[in-house]
């Protein structure tokens, strides 16, 4: 076996499409810790730009293909691994992926395709992944507790839901991220007022109706390999911002053994490769955790889950290395973590930012002060 000094130059590129995405500057700086050389692929003005632990910073165009470019950027850094870091990031190498097999990629970029589909897992489930809808099925489909749910074709599917589940419930559109596409409607008039802000009746995307369950929301943060979870952590959103739907602001880490187990099995069955975070709803009163949805890619709770022992990058690097992975046994580990610039922008005054961990880039002071730029005026 090679020595770590050798194989720790293993290289990776982070691929970011959405400029205004904030956790995915942080993406650099824990992959380096876990061993890794790192390369972003961005826009020119994204928080990513900035961190000083990008080796190298391709620039992805603002308009137009971003293939030519990525494919350059690869065959000039060669990474060995690629990780989506948006929900554009996601669906540009699916579209990568399908193009190849309807016969619309150039032959000479096979090394290219190759890698987007190594950095994936099982082509047949790319699609699923970000579907809510998908994703749900597949979840009741094995057996796990999911909410009572239907998938919402009419406005009357809609209300008739309500009228027998009662009310609250949740509307959700198929797509989405950091809560945009979910409404949580306490009356029939908020999800009739719901189903038509989100585009239904055939004017936008399929919308699926669900059971309220009053719990907390905790995020499974995992890292997998063609469907083996290589590392996991649950982490409690226990505030969000904007409330109630909003990304994390403050986490707690949990143990939930039904949420763990839940992920692995949908790992499993999706053949899944790279980052993921499975959202589940922890019920108050039983403690049960129902799945609500999945993101095929890396969320902030995972860049935080190494404060806990749980190093998901670590993980990855040892299996792409060869290296067995061994979780670190802390004897102590912060309540709470505030996440920058999340919380600070939630209240100022947040007790979190000084009575728990608050997970400041201090050591990056260039990203630093565009986080600061960005939302002060």
């Amino acid at each position: 076996m090679a020595d770590e000094a050798a194989i720790s130059r293993l290289r990776v590129m982070v691929v970011l499409l959405s400029p205004n995405w904030l956790g995915a500057a942080r993406l650099p700086a824990v992959l380096t810790q876990a061993g890794f050389s790192v390369a972003s692929y961005c826009h020119p003005e994204s928080y990513l730009s900035n961190t000083r632990y990008n080796e190298y910073a391709y620039t992805a165009p603002t308009s137009g293909s971003a293939f030519p470019g990525l494919a350059a950027s690869v065959r000039q850094y060669q990474p060995v691994f690629l990780i989506p870091a948006c929900e554009l990031a996601v669906r540009f190498f699916h579209n990568i992926i399908d193009a190849d097999a309807n016969g619309q990629v150039d032959k000479r970029f096979a090394d290219v395709v190759d890698l987007v589909r190594r950095s994936l897992g099982e082509p047949a489930f790319h699609r699923a992944m970000l579907s809510k809808i998908e994703t749900n099925a597949l979840a009741a489909e094995l057996g796990l507790r999911v909410p009572k749910q239907v998938l919402a074709n009419r406005q009357d599917d809609v209300t008739e839901f309500g009228d027998e589940h009662g009310y609250p419930l949740v509307l959700k559109g198929e797509y989405g991220h950091a809560g945009n596409a979910v409404r949580i409607c306490a009356t029939s008039a908020e999800a009739v007022a719901a189903y038509r802000d989100l585009g239904g009746n055939g004017e936008g995307q399929r919308l699926l109706v669900q059971q309220y369950i009053q719990g907390a929301v905790a995020t499974q943060s995992s890292v997998s390999w063609r469907g083996e979870v290589l590392e996991t952590a649950t982490l409690l959103k226990y505030l969000t911002h904007p409330a109630p739907r909003g990304p994390s602001s403050v986490l707690r880490f949990v143990d939930n053994p039904e949420a763990e187990q839940a992920t692995r099995a949908l790992l499993r069955r999706s053949g899944n490769s790279g980052f993921s975070a499975a959202n589940f709803i922890i019920e108050h009163e039983t403690n049960a955790a129902y799945f609500i949805e999945l993101n095929p890619r890396p969320t902030p709770p995972c860049t935080v889950a190494r404060l806990f022992g749980r190093d998901l990058f670590r993980a990855l690097w040892c299996r792409l290395s060869g290296v067995a992975y061994e979780r670190q046994v802390l004897a102590e580990h912060p309540e709470t973590i505030a996440l920058f610039p999340n919380e600070w922008l939630r209240d100022p005054h947040s007790q979190y930012l000084t009575q728990g961990y608050h997970d400041v880039p201090w050591d990056d002071p260039r990203l630093l002060k565009a986080y600061i730029n960005g939302f002060v005026s």
